[in-house]
């Protein structure tokens, strides 16, 4: 029986092969497992990328849904992007407001056929700022101007006058009073006393 035994074993070494050990073809399978492997991870990355930057408007492969008409029909890539961000606006987006406010106020991002337009900067600052109500540090969002500081600016251009605007240093008068008050109740003192003095520079 121990000699059967003894006999088994030395057949069953001869087959035997050390731990971690393969064939090439082993090897060569399990490469290409992981190959693939690889390939399905990168790819599926991809599609949840894509889907994020879809969420976020960001650009990807899904700008091909504008055609070259859409686009083209413009000669001025400016003006497609103010008139974009104006339908933005006009669909209450506060910072899109902001934004058209200030390209009317200096100019930039207008394109070539527009120039800067302060009754339209005037008129988008005030929806802006009274788009929403303020919170408690008088900001209004995380990338938005306190309200008080759009006010101030409002102020400033009745009180500079020029393109297409009156100069009003009575209108420039109330708004820098406003500026100043909703300065303070964003406990923001050194402002207020700031366009307070603006204020009587205007009342003089």
């Amino acid at each position: 029986m121990e000699a059967e035994r003894e006999a088994f074993w030395l057949e069953a070494r001869k087959f035997s092969r050390p731990a971690g050990f393969l064939s090439q073809n082993e090897v060569q399978q399990l490469a290409e497992l992981s190959m693939q492997s690889r390939v399905n991870s990168v790819l599926g990355q991809i599609h949840v990328d894509l889907a994020r930057y879809h969420e976020l408007g960001l650009p990807h492969e899904l700008l091909k849904d504008i055609t070259d008409a859409d686009y083209w029909g413009y000669d001025d890539p400016e003006e497609l992007g103010m008139e974009l961000m104006e339908t933005a606006a006009e669909m209450g987006d506060r910072t899109a407001m902001l934004l058209v406010a200030e390209s009317y106020e200096t100019g930039r991002r207008l394109g070539r056929s527009r120039s800067p337009y302060w009754p339209k900067a005037v008129n988008w600052y005030s929806r802006a700022a009274d788009f929403s109500e303020d919170s408690e540090d008088g900001t209004e969002g995380f990338i938005s101007k306190p309200k008080y500081e759009i006010v101030q600016k409002i102020a400033e251009m009745h009180r500079e006058g020029g393109c297409g605007l009156e100069q009003d240093f009575a209108k420039a008068y109330e708004l820098f009073t406003e500026a100043a008050k909703l300065a303070a109740e964003a406990m923001r003192g050194k402002v207020a006393n700031k366009l307070y003095e603006m204020a009587e520079q205007c009342a003089i």
